[in-house]
């Protein structure tokens, strides 16, 4: 464990689009309320491309959320579709944080930005690092996943209670 104080950086849109602001998700990706899928033991979510379907942004919405309101972003490089959700195409060419995190930056890079103050834990059968960062006043946490000191996926918002 590096440090026990809080996130000081609560990362909060991307590509412009910000948590719970449904003109942003209309303005930017049309009207998702008829799209987004409920899983059975999961919350409601929809799947965006990329411009060019390199990488996937899952939006997620928690029970009482208005209307095209997303709390949970998850970025990771696209693989195979997940049948039972929708997918639509943007045109955004990359998905960034608002704090400037993006797929491919190293460790340090993303240290850098949100601070050092991370738990580190690793996957077992899998050669990947993850950096939690958890702001628990506000139920926000934020990981990162790195495979070879590059990142490959992250997720972060507001964390059902």
């Amino acid at each position: 464990m590096q440090n026990s104080k809080k996130i000081k950086i609560i990362d909060s849109c991307i590509s412009g689009v910000y948590f719970k602001n449904s003109s942003d998700i209309i303005n930017r990706f049309g009207d998702l309320s008829q799209l987004i899928v409920s899983l059975p033991n999961d919350f409601p979510q929809i799947g965006i491309l990329s411009k060019d379907s390199l990488e996937t942004l899952m939006l997620s919405a928690w029970p009482g959320d208005g209307k095209n309101e997303f709390r949970y972003y998850k970025i990771k490089n696209y693989e195979e579709r997940t049948l039972d959700i929708t997918y639509i195409q943007s045109e955004i060419s990359s998905f960034i944080s608002c704090e400037g995190i993006k797929l491919g930056l190293n460790k340090e890079s993303v240290v850098e930005l949100m601070g050092n103050n991370y738990v580190k834990q690793q996957l077992k059968d899998l050669k990947i690092e993850i950096y939690l960062y958890e702001n628990p006043e506000y139920l926000y946490q934020a990981k990162y996943y790195f495979s070879n000191d590059k990142l490959v996926e992250f997720e972060y918002g507001y964390v059902y209670p």
